[in-house]
């Protein structure tokens, strides 16, 4: 079991906030795998608290048989500060912190900028050429850009003239 509970660590490490883990994949396996843990570390009785605490914030969970597979969470209100985590029972449990912030929206540098002007009315000229437009843009910090390629794909029903590509 040693053994096993350095897995279960490593594993649940790697856990995200949502209980997932890198894809879809990751996430059947590590959960089948900390399901068969579970199942070997299985208690029927006993009872456990665990205490989250700092200077001016202090949260308490009890696990316990009526809510042993309840899924607890507090948010903690003195961010940032140091918490300690105390567990004191004869369960099993596991405790994940998870740090979620917004990050400012960093300034729009825009590198490349792509204008797009029709001449004609769809509208008018049902059937006939329109005329697109594209001008692509580099404004990024070098000279020039490396290598720009730009992917246009119509509507359906459109067909392009590539003869008045340039």
């Amino acid at each position: 079991m040693g053994f096993a509970n350095r897995i279960v660590s490593w594993l649940v490490k790697r856990q995200n906030a949502y209980g997932g883990f890198s894809s879809t994949q990751d996430t059947v396996v590590a959960l089948q795998a900390l399901s068969l843990h579970a199942t070997k570390v299985f208690s029927s009785d006993g009872s456990s608290t665990v205490t989250v605490q700092s200077a001016g914030d202090t949260h308490h969970f009890d696990v316990n048989q009526d809510n042993k597979l309840l899924y607890q969470e507090k948010q903690l209100q003195n961010v940032p500060a140091k918490y300690s985590i105390e567990v004191k029972g004869s369960t099993c449990v596991s405790v994940q912190i998870a740090q979620l912030y917004n990050s400012p929206t960093p300034n729009e540098a825009k590198t490349l900028s792509i204008d797009a002007k029709i001449e004609g009315d769809c509208k008018k000229t049902f059937g006939q050429d329109l005329l697109l437009n594209f001008t692509v843009t580099y404004n990024g910090p070098q000279a020039r850009s490396n290598m720009v390629i730009v992917d246009i794909k119509l509507l359906s029903g459109f067909t392009a003239d590539t003869s008045l590509v340039r």
